[in-house]
């Protein structure tokens, strides 16, 4: 009995060694921690800018240098307060996010590159993420057209986080026609097929296939609302 209790011991100390020694590794490994690691500044409007602050942690035993904070978007601008840290040590990283045209559920990431003293190198990355609410709403997002019929399709437009309104509406190729009716606030879209070539399936989508809105927002003063042209089931 002395002899399996012996035996159970040794082999919980060797179990707790291994997971000791594993703790204390990662520990010396360390890393460049960020809290948060995420930021959601929310709902946000058109043309907003907001800053942020990161706080970074060097979680190495040894000094950490910052190399450099690239962003995923021109839109975002960050610095770092502090570039060399000793262990433990903390720093800010303070950022800017400018919102500009954009509409949606949107997320800038920023990578933050560094060299722990003695050799390597290593990165930690950041997000900003936000609710970008336009100054104009419309629906829906896109039309669709089968490319064999002529149809007409619409468009609804409706004041979002601020007032604004429809000022024109046109369609760069002739086979689409845009009609704005001020009464409903909606654009109506006629396609005609006889108008649309084999040719033009190779046209750009910007070239061809969108409905251009210009606007009196401040922040998305023209629209693009894409046109899609797809092939009816009964012909293949």
């Amino acid at each position: 009995m002395n002899r399996k209790w012996l035996l159970v011991c040794a082999g919980a100390f060797i179990v707790g060694s291994v997971v000791c020694a594993y703790c204390a590794r990662q520990a010396a490994q360390g890393g460049l921690e960020a809290a948060p690691a995420v930021y959601d500044v929310g709902d946000i409007g058109q043309g907003e800018t907001r800053d942020i602050e990161f706080q970074l942690t060097n979680r190495f035993p040894r000094r950490v240098e910052v190399k450099d904070v690239q962003t995923s978007c021109a839109c975002t601008k960050a610095e770092v307060a502090k570039r060399s840290l000793a262990g433990g040590e903390k720093t800010v990283l303070r950022a800017k996010w400018s919102t500009g045209a954009s509409r949606g559920k949107r997320t800038t990431t920023l990578t933050v590159f560094f060299a722990p003293e003695g050799g390597g190198f290593g990165q930690t990355t950041l997000a900003i993420e936000g609710n970008v609410q336009p100054d104009m709403l419309y629906r829906p997002e896109s039309l669709e057209f089968d490319k064999t019929k002529a149809a007409k399709q619409s468009v609804a437009f409706s004041a979002g986080r601020i007032e604004c309104s429809v000022k024109r509406v046109w369609c760069p190729h002739q086979c689409f026609t845009a009609d704005f009716d001020e009464r409903s606030n909606t654009v109506t879209v006629a396609f005609d097929p006889t108008k649309w070539t084999v040719e033009d399936d190779q046209l750009p989508l910007a070239d061809a296939r969108i409905l251009n809105v210009e606007t009196t927002s401040p922040h998305e003063p023209i629209l693009q609302i894409p046109l899609m042209l797809r092939r009816g089931e009964s012909n293949p």
